[in-house]
């Protein structure tokens, strides 16, 4: 113990030296390593001198690197415990990249060591030795041959029993597959070997094989025909009896569709096989393929004609079975919408199919329809001709038989009305409807329509025709049964009573209906109707008299 802590000593003294360029420091150290290896103290010297001193030593010099590297895999060699594997393993593949002055024999030896540890007990282990060799691989002192050596052992390490090492291996040779430094060979033998491991491979291996193949097919540094090659691929995988197959292959060719560098003719053969995705037994591939082809249509780089392609497949999707698969179509509609990717043609239809949403079997797809349309309403650039469809779609909806569609549909409007530029015929219409709506609604729903009439009624849009409708319907409402419904009506009335301009007759009239609120037996409702009272007792607009009659 007592000459192992020496040698640490020496050791760190050498790693000191090393960092400021003392070569001869750094072998030493190397020197004392070695011997302690072939002595078998190596467990005592490494409870004395962390791997980071080693590693530290192998990357300061060029002079240093080589011996670090042959006594760092003699450390490894020993097989001690995983967590010492993983940090040696580490410090290797840093040494490795870092060497621009190695000798290929020494990155050879380097390369058959990893080798050696991927047969390792332990996974971590293994999926060190997967990480430390895709490091290495792209090295820029690794040249075009041993790179081979280095895809075929990651590919190998494709079929391991372990989920993780796989998905390591995987995302090493994307790594490698993305590189611009590749060469077209290599890159075209990793292409290879993953379509390999996606026709021969068990479900798990053929998922994370498809995975990498699109992120592969995506990057820009991928060439046109190998590009192809791996969409053929995964169009290929699409009949695959896995549905994770299926489905992975979907998602990597979502992300080459969406891609900004693919040609038209290979964007259009992939919109083309996500739409025959769309029926597939499997809900998760229609779910995939619905978002794919979503991503497609929002692509900058997508034309008109593809474009329409697209919207017609995800208005297809909205007669899916499932209930997931439509909603997330009603979603992508509305994004392509509010993303001004749609002509006049296009918005026709997207607003029909929006609208016959409102009455889909299942609630959350109606309330996805009825959000889209708020969204897009809510958009200063819509069309006209949308923005009108959608708002009397909006209102129908308030005699909808679903009172969550109900409420949403009141929400939105007393949002999107005031605030856009609505032709008075229509705001007539969404008057009388929400004053109707009232009569046959739920508690929610009656405590939307009341602040949306609130809001219309403020915002000086109306004429006093209407205004007079609005408040007349809401003094009816001060009578509700739920305290809930009369406090919004408080709040409402009080909105309303402070508007600039306003018939005298009618303020007086608001005045009035508050003071009866103030003998309302919940006292939230009184606390309302005095601060609404209080803040049209305030206005400017007020007559002395009103005035008076307020304090009073």
């Amino acid at each position: 113990d007592g000459d192992s802590a020496a040698a640490a000593s020496l050791v760190a003294v050498g790693a000191s030296r090393a960092r400021g360029g003392v070569v001869g420091g750094g072998l030493c150290a190397f020197g004392v390593l070695a011997v302690f290896c072939h002595a078998g103290g190596l467990e005592l010297i490494l409870e004395k001198v962390e791997v980071d001193v080693w590693a530290t030593i192998a990357t300061s010099c060029p002079e240093c690197r080589q011996p670090a590297i042959r006594a760092l895999a003699e450390l490894e060699s020993e097989r001690s415990e995983h967590s010492l594997h993983e940090e040696i393993l580490h410090v290797l593949g840093e040494a490795v990249v870092g060497g621009a002055s190695l000798h290929a024999d020494l990155v050879i030896a380097f390369i058959a060591e990893i080798g050696e540890a991927f047969e390792h007990r332990d996974a971590q282990v293994r999926r060190a030795s997967v990480k430390a060799l895709g490091e290495v691989g792209s090295a820029g002192s690794v040249g075009s041959a041993l790179r081979k050596v280095v895809v075929a052992k990651l590919s190998r390490a494709l079929g391991d029993g372990d989920l993780n090492v796989r998905w390591e291996a995987s995302e090493a040779l994307v790594k490698l597959g993305c590189d611009d430094g590749v060469d077209t060979r290599t890159r075209k033998l990793i292409v290879e070997r993953l379509a390999q491991a996606l026709d021969r491979g068990d479900g798990e291996v053929r998922e994370a094989s498809a995975t990498s193949l699109g992120k592969i097919g995506s990057c820009g540094a991928v060439c046109g025909s190998l590009r192809r090659v791996v969409a053929e691929k995964l169009f290929a995988a699409l009949d695959n009896s896995k549905p994770e197959v299926r489905w992975a292959s979907v998602k990597a060719l979502g992300e080459i569709g969406a891609a900004h560098t693919i040609d038209r003719r290979l964007r259009q053969a992939v919109v083309e096989s996500l739409a025959r995705a769309l029926r597939d037994s499997d809900v998760d591939v229609r779910w995939d393929a619905t978002l794919a082809l979503g991503e497609v249509g929002l692509l900058e780089a997508t034309d008109s004609s593809l474009r329409h392609i697209v919207v017609e497949h995800v208005t297809e999707a909205m007669g899916d079975k499932d209930p997931g698969v439509r909603m997330v179509s009603v979603e992508i509609l509305g994004q392509l919408t509010i993303a001004g990717k749609l002509d006049a043609c296009l918005l026709k239809i997207a607003a029909e199919k929006l609208t016959q949403a409102f009455d889909d079997c299942h609630a959350d797809v109606r309330d996805a329809s009825v959000e889209a349309s708020f969204k897009i309403c809510s958009d200063s650039n819509v069309d006209g001709l949308m923005l009108e469809c959608l708002v009397e779609s909006l209102t129908r909806a308030l005699s909808n038989c679903d009172s969550g569609v109900r409420w949403a549909s009141a929400n939105a409007l007393g949002q999107i009305v005031p605030s856009r530029a609505i032709d008075g015929r229509l705001r007539a219409a969404i008057v009388a409807n929400m004053s109707q709506a009232l009569s046959n609604s739920d508690s929610c729903a009656r405590e939307a329509l009341v602040t949306a009439l609130g809001r219309v009624g403020s915002a000086g849009i109306v004429d006093e025709r209407r205004e007079e409708v609005i408040v007349e319907t809401l003094s009816q409402t001060l009578k509700d049964a739920e305290v809930g419904v009369r406090n919004r009506t408080v709040e409402a009335l009080g909105r309303i009573g402070v508007v600039d301009g306003l018939a005298g007759s009618l303020r007086s009239f608001i005045v009035e209906r508050l003071t009866q609120a103030l003998r309302d037996e919940q006292p939230c409702v009184r606390r309302t109707a005095a601060a609404a009272l209080g803040e049209i007792g305030l206005s400017g607009e007020m007559d002395r008299w009103l005035r008076e009659i307020v304090v009073e």
